[in-house]
């Protein structure tokens, strides 16, 4: 149903969308040079700030630490009464057996596990084994739409790759075309669509970048070439039905 509706918008909005061009050479000054449509890939080939952001895991490192709210799952090694989930309060902090209060919000379960290690192996035990995991909690949720097995969104818990959400999709379907995968990322007001290619994800010639909640994926139908406008138009809308159908 999706496909279906894709191709009837695309038929519709097909006059006034622009095509997709790369200028390989020198605009003469007779005529205005074609707009040149950049690839995630060319952008960051370019030093492009936004792509180079796209495709650093630094983007995502705030979405899996402590906030308020959180629990962390404490486990001490041979101390069962000093092992528990301590939630994180509306300051940030938890309190703890022996070392008291700690600030965690802002910090990852790794740190987290650090930290306590230090605090509690400085005066009251030596060798201190301790495992630290977060709960799992909503972060929001990316869809997953176009030319794939099944169509639908992911409720994250934690952060994941392109290739991942893919696979969750049940892969690329027989008539998608895995070189163009879109993946529009919104901040603030602006939407952005980046174009990666997945066979060079796959092939390590090519970052796999890390999805943030509200992502959207959309793998493009072989044979068929979109311009950006034409995705960005048509994205809000293939993004409502997938929203109001499936769960992958």
């Amino acid at each position: 149903m999706h496909s279906a509706l894709f191709k009837s918008l695309r038929q519709s909005l097909a006059g006034v969308f622009l095509s997709t061009v790369f200028v390989t050479g020198c605009a003469t000054t007779e005529t205005l040079p074609p707009e040149v449509v950049l690839t995630a890939v060319d952008k960051a080939a370019l030093g492009d700030l936004d792509s180079q952001e796209f495709y650093t895991t630094q983007t995502a490192s705030s979405v899996n630490v402590y906030r308020a709210g959180d629990f962390a799952n404490v486990e001490i090694y041979n101390e069962p009464a000093l092992s528990g989930k301590y939630i994180v309060d509306a300051a940030g902090n938890s309190a703890f057996p022996y070392i008291g209060t700690v600030q965690v919000a802002g910090l990852t379960a790794q740190q987290l596990q650090e930290r306590l290690s230090e605090l509690y192996g400085r005066e009251y035990f030596q060798n201190v084994n301790i495992l630290v995991t977060m709960d799992a909690r909503d972060l929001g949720h990316i869809v997953v739409d176009g030319s794939v097995v099944r169509p639908g969104v992911i409720e994250l818990s934690e952060t994941i790759r392109l290739t991942e959400a893919i696979a969750r999709a049940g892969g690329i379907a027989k008539e998608g075309n895995s070189e163009n995968v879109f993946v529009v990322r919104e901040t603030g007001e602006k939407r952005t669509p980046y174009r990666v290619d997945l066979n060079a994800v796959r092939l390590a010639q090519a970052p796999d970048p890390i999805l943030l909640p509200s992502d959207i994926v959309y793998v493009q139908e072989e044979g068929y070439q979109f311009d950006y406008d034409e995705i960005l138009r048509v994205i809000p809308l293939l993004n409502f039905l997938v929203i109001t159908g499936n769960r992958i």
